[in-house]
C-alpha cells in the first residue's frame, strides 16, 4: 500500500481521563510515523489536560487551544484549517484504536476506492469490549447504519475483511479525502454544535454520489454509554438529538419528502430508547415506560425545530477548504 500523508484531528474537552490511552494508541500504529500528524484541538478544558499533553507528548503532536468551548462541530471545523494531510481522520477523545486502525482506514479510501470510511467500533455494551486495554482484534464487525427513524443503529456481523457500504457515518472515527470534502463543502454544519452532525454530513455526501464504507479491520474501542435517567442533562440531550435529526433531513430533502419522514423522526427517540433498553435486558414494560417518557420531549423538539427553520439554510454552505483557508 502506497502511503499518503494523513492529518488526525482529535477535539478534546476535559478528557484527561481518556487522552493518555487514546494518544498512546494513535502513536503506536503500523502506519509510518512520518506520514501522519496528530492535532489535538482543546475546547477550553479546565481539567489540566492541555498541560498534561504538553508535558507528556512534547514534539509528538500539535495542540490548538480555544478560548471557549466551541462544541464538536465548530471545534473540528476550526482544527481543519491547521491540517496538512491529503487524507483527514477525525477521532473522538474517548477511544482506543488498534495498531492497524490507521493503515486500514487509509486502505479504504485509496486501494478500495471509497470516498469516506469509518471504523469497526466496539462499545461498552458489546461483549468483546473487554479486549479494549489489550487492543484485542474482535471476532465480529460492529458498525452503524441509518434506520428509517433517522437515527443510527449498531449492526453486529460475523467478521470478514470485506468493506461494507453504508448510508451512515460514525463521527467517532472516520477518514475522508480532502478533495471530497472540498467538493462537499463544510465538514460539519455548525448549526448542529453536537449530535447528528455526522448524519448531516453523510446525507450530504450520499446525495452527491460519494460512497461511504465501514472498514472491519480498522478497530476502535469507544468508551461511550447510553443513559436512561431523566436528569437535566439527559432531557437536554434528548431534545437536541431529535431536533438535530429533523434539521439534517430538512436540509437534505424537499418539503414533500420531509413530510413523509417526519412521523418517523418524531418516533425516533422513543424507538431508540426502547431498543437500547431491551438490549441491556430491561423488561418490555420498563422499556416501554422509558420510551413513553421521551414522547413529550420529541414534541417539544418539533416546536424547537420549527422555530429554527428560518435560521437554517436550505442547502449547506458550498465553501471548500481552499476558500476557507483564505478567510
Amino acid at each position: 500500500m502506497t502511503t499518503h500523508f494523513v492529518s488526525i484531528i482529535i477535539v478534546s474537552y476535559n478528557g484527561i481521563s481518556y487522552l493518555k490511552d487514546c494518544i498512546d494508541s494513535v502513536l503506536d500504529q503500523d502506519y509510518p510515523r512520518g506520514d501522519y500528524e496528530i492535532i489535538v484541538a482543546d475546547n477550553a478544558s479546565t481539567d489540566g489536560s492541555v498541560d498534561f499533553l504538553r508535558l507528556r507528548y512534547s514534539g509528538e503532536l500539535r495542540i490548538i487551544e480555544y478560548g471557549v468551548n466551541h462544541g464538536f462541530a465548530k471545534g473540528n471545523n476550526l482544527a481543519l484549517r491547521h491540517a496538512r494531510g491529503e487524507l483527514l481522520v477525525f477521532l473522538n477523545q474517548d477511544t482506543i484504536v488498534h495498531r492497524r486502525w490507521l493503515s486500514e482506514l487509509v486502505r479504504g479510501v485509496t486501494d478500495a476506492g471509497y470516498d469516506v470510511c469509518h471504523s469497526n467500533m466496539l462499545l461498552p455494551r458489546n461483549a468483546e469490549f473487554d479486549g479494549a486495554e489489550e487492543r484485542r482484534f474482535p471476532k465480529n464487525i460492529y458498525y452503524y447504519e441509518l434506520t428509517r427513524y433517522g437515527h443510527v443503529h449498531q449492526v453486529v456481523r460475523k467478521y470478514s475483511d470485506d468493506i461494507i457500504e453504508t448510508r451512515a457515518l460514525a463521527g467517532g472515527s472516520f477518514i475522508i479525502k480532502k478533495s471530497v470534502l472540498d467538493e462537499a463543502g463544510v465538514l460539519f454544519d455548525e448549526c448542529f454544535c453536537m449530535y447528528s452532525e455526522d448524519t448531516d454530513l453523510a446525507l450530504r455526501l450520499v446525495r452527491k454520489g460519494f460512497r461511504i464504507g465501514v472498514v472491519p479491520s480498522s478497530v476502535v474501542y469507544h468508551f461511550t454509554r447510553f443513559s436512561f435517567g431523566l436528569n437535566r442533562y439527559n432531557v437536554w440531550k434528548n431534545l437536541i438529538m431529535v431536533r438535530n435529526r429533523m434539521m439534517a433531513f430538512w436540509k437534505s430533502s424537499g418539503p414533500g419528502e420531509f413530510a413523509r419522514v417526519l412521523p418517523y423522526l418524531l418516533a425516533s427517540q422513543p424507538q431508540k430508547v426502547f431498543t437500547r433498553s431491551r438490549e441491556v435486558k430491561n423488561s418490555r414494560i420498563k422499556s416501554a415506560l422509558l420510551a413513553c417518557s421521551t414522547v413529550p420531549l420529541s414534541l417539544i423538539s418539533l416546536l424547537w425545530f420549527i422555530a429554527t427553520i428560518p435560521k437554517l439554510e436550505k442547502k449547506p454552505v458550498r465553501r471548500g477548504l481552499a476558500e476557507q483557508d483564505q478567510k
